[in-house]
C-alpha cells in the first residue's frame, strides 16, 4: 500500500514522494523497483506492438526489442551511476540505492501514461499525428523533470548548484558511454585480428 501512495506521490507531490525516500533510507524497495522496472519494460514493448499503425514511429516486423527495451534502461541505469559517482565528489547526500529508488520511482508517468496513450492511439488519426508526438514527448519531459528533482531534493542541492552538478553528470555518463564504446570496438578489432591469423595458420597448413 505504501508503494502504492509512493507512486502516486510520484506523480501529483513528487516532492513529498523523495522526501519519503529519504526518510527510509535504510530499507530499499527492491520489490517494488522491480515491479516498476518490469512495467516500464512491459510499457516499452507495448507501445511497439499495440499502437496504431498510422502512428507508430516503430515498426513491430522490423524493431529490435532488445534494443528498444535498452533505450529506456541504459539512460536510466547509466544516469544514477554517473550522477551517484558525481555527487561523491560534490558534497552529495545521497546513497546509490537512494539515487536508484528515486530515479526509478521517475518513471510512473511513463508506466501510467503508455497505456492511455496507445489506446488513444485508437481513436485518432493520421492527420493527429504532430498531436500524438507532443504527447509523447510530454512523457517523455516529465520523467526527465522528475529524475532532476530526484537527484536535486535526495542531496539536498539547490537549483543552481543541482543543475551545474547534475551537468557534470550527464558528462560522466557520456564519459562512462564513450568508454564502453572504446572497449567495445577495440575487442571487436582484436576478436577480427586473431580470427584472421587463425584462418591464415589453417591455411598455410593446408598448403603444406
Amino acid at each position: 500500500m505504501k508503494s502504492v501512495m509512493m507512486c502516486a506521490q510520484a506523480l501529483f507531490h513528487p516532492l513529498d514522494c523523495f522526501d519519503l525516500i529519504k526518510r527510509d533510507r535504510e530499507r530499499t524497495p527492491w520489490l517494488t523497483m522491480l515491479i516498476l522496472w518490469g512495467l516500464a519494460a512491459l510499457c516499452q514493448t507495448a507501445s511497439v506492438y499495440l499502437t496504431a499503425f498510422a502512428l507508430n514511429p516503430n515498426l513491430p516486423d522490423e524493431s529490435n526489442l532488445l534494443l528498444l527495451l535498452a533505450l529506456i534502461f541504459v539512460p536510466l541505469f547509466s544516469w544514477v551511476v554517473g550522477s551517484y559517482s558525481t555527487t561523491t565528489l560534490m558534497g552529495g547526500e545521497a546513497k546509490f540505492t537512494e539515487a536508484l529508488t528515486g530515479a526509478t520511482y521517475s518513471l510512473v508517468p511513463y508506466i501510467v501514461f503508455t497505456p492511455l496513450l496507445i489506446g488513444l492511439s485508437h481513436l485518432l488519426s493520421a492527420e493527429t499525428a504532430g498531436l500524438f508526438t507532443a504527447l509523447r514527448v510530454l512523457v517523455v519531459v516529465w520523467v526527465v523533470i522528475l529524475q532532476l528533482a530526484s537527484f536535486m531534493r535526495l542531496n539536498d542541492y539547490e537549483f543552481i548548484k543541482g543543475l551545474g552538478v547534475a551537468l557534470v553528470g550527464v558528462i560522466a555518463v557520456l564519459l562512462i558511454w564513450a568508454v564502453v564504446i572504446l572497449l567495445f570496438v577495440f575487442s571487436y578489432q582484436a576478436f577480427l585480428f586473431f580470427k584472421e591469423l587463425y584462418m591464415e595458420l589453417k591455411n598455410q597448413q593446408l598448403f603444406n
